[in-house]
């Protein structure tokens, strides 16, 4: 690192690639982003109850027994976090809302958490205060724990409905100064290792099955949740939708790998763009295109099911 700064301090900082123009240098936004379970702490104050990565965490699954209980204890030293964050000349910040803390049962028709709300509320309240602007992640991979009992969390159909009515909780509570959300973190990782090989909490090794499960029911939770927000009217609004009111957007924040060909072979060129296919196509086909793929031996098929596409296509030019 210290020949990295030395090396700046001699020659100046590099030029960008000639594809990185000065518009698209303009209309980016660059800033810093955490997961909650990653700097909160309090993972058992103010009403919070247990997420999947709490169990998982407290059962000796990471290395030398680490939790996030403490964490960077952000619930309890925000104030500073983002003075420093000022200090640092940081405008955009992007976090994740723990599920549990704001529903502490984690179904639709149970109790809000108020405290949860309102130490959002502060959190978000001191971003702006600081002259950051709040980037929202619904999802960050720490379901809380009682889905995961009642219904095997993401593999479970009532997941959709359960995290729409969450996400509504969001926009109800925070949407009048969030004005950028993403429904979920990264969903191949969420898919893969956490229901696919099972070495992140839950740990459910379900393989190929409940992978592609997990993806089935997420597409459907965020194409469901980009209606809410941005198709359908409501009456606590005079009719307008939240997008409409809050003159916000809804995203998804995908995650790839890219491949390159070990070789010019047609056999290293076909394995580099089925690795891109399976593990960025098989979100972002959806969300662009409106098809759904499986994945089945080295082979890629459209699925025909018009009951998954009706929903997939409502996220066109979304994620």
């Amino acid at each position: 690192m210290r020949g990295l700064w030395a090396r700046l301090k001699h020659d100046g900082i590099p030029s960008p690639p000639g594809n990185c123009s000065l518009d698209i240098r303009k209309k980016t936004n660059w800033g810093v982003a955490t997961a909650s379970y990653q700097v909160e702490g309090a993972w058992n104050e103010d009403g919070r109850t247990p997420s999947v990565w709490d169990v998982f965490a407290h059962a000796g699954n990471i290395k030398n027994n680490d939790t996030g209980d403490v964490a960077c204890d952000m619930y309890h030293k925000f104030p500073e976090d983002f003075s420093l964050m000022r200090s640092l000349g940081i405008k955009h910040y992007r976090f994740s809302i723990s599920w549990n803390r704001i529903l502490p049962e984690g179904a639709a028709g149970t109790p809000i958490n108020q405290k949860g709300i309102d130490f959002y509320n502060s959190l978000i309240n001191e971003m702006l205060a600081n002259g950051i602007k709040p980037y929202v992640t619904m999802f960050h991979w720490d379901l809380p724990q009682i889905l995961q009992d009642n219904y095997d969390g993401l593999i479970g159909k009532e997941f959709i409905n359960d995290f729409i009515n969450y996400a509504t909780v969001l926009f109800e509570n925070f949407g009048d100064r969030v004005q950028d959300w993403m429904t979920f973190n990264e969903p191949w990782v969420t898919c893969v290792l956490q229901y696919g090989q099972g070495v992140f909490a839950p740990g459910k090794p379900y393989g190929e099955a409940g992978q592609y499960q997990c993806g089935h029911n997420l597409l459907l939770a965020h194409a469901r949740t980009y209606r809410l927000y941005h198709e359908t009217p409501q009456l606590q609004l005079g009719g307008l939708t939240y997008a409409q009111a809050q003159k916000g957007k809804i995203g998804i924040a995908l995650n790839i790998e890219w491949l390159e060909p070990l070789t010019s072979k047609p056999a290293d060129v076909v394995a580099a763009k089925y690795g891109i296919e399976k593990n960025l196509g098989w979100f972002a086909d959806p969300l662009y295109f409106g098809t759904c793929k499986q994945w089945n031996s080295g082979t890629i098929a459209e699925r025909d099911l018009d009951t998954e596409l009706v929903w997939c296509r409502r996220c066109i030019g979304v994620g």
